[in-house]
């Protein structure tokens, strides 16, 4: 998939960090969003260009200052790197609570491709899965690629590390 659209995260405590990520789309003249934490702890995404367009948000977490807000009626290829502190080859995942996460993905819904990024620890057999979870497609660790959630049916499972 040749995205126009990346959506990253800020990553914190053991969250697979995403700066390296955030370079190389700049440099490939990807638009690049960040979630935010808005009003009535609605999610939105704000646009970066540059890795110093952070301020620290509200639960101590980096988030874009930018004005430019991603509308999710304009279409194009969009994907978005999820974090999380443990997933499972379903591609379901626990956050840090809340659930405002999974609300923003719901905003995206089949608009974008889902990929959690996980180090290998993370990835266990099975997490607790509620109504409003929204699975990711596929989990990447510093070992393997691992094709779950909407995309399970569409081929191999697992890949180890190629």
């Amino acid at each position: 998939m040749a995205a126009g659209i990346v959506v990253l995260y800020s990553a914190v405590q053991n969250e697979v960090g995403t700066q390296a990520l955030l370079r190389h789309a700049l440099g490939a003249g990807k638009r690049v969003y960040y979630p935010r934490l808005a009003q009535l702890q609605k999610t939105e995404f704000a646009q970066v260009s540059s890795e110093e367009e952070f301020v620290v948000g509200r639960f101590g977490i980096a988030e874009p200052s930018g004005s430019h807000l991603l509308d999710l009626e304009q279409g194009g290829s969009m994907i978005a790197f999820i974090p999380g502190v443990l997933f499972d080859r379903r591609g379901y995942r626990l956050g840090r609570g809340g659930g405002w996460y999974d609300r923003a993905l719901a905003q995206i819904g089949a608009r974008g491709l889902f990929i959690g990024l996980a180090y290998e620890f993370q990835v266990v057999e099975q997490v607790p899965e509620e109504p409003w979870d929204h699975p990711v497609d596929y989990i990447v660790t510093q070992n393997r690629l691992i094709q779950c959630g909407r995309q399970a049916g569409m081929g191999k499972i697992e890949s180890s590390d190629s």
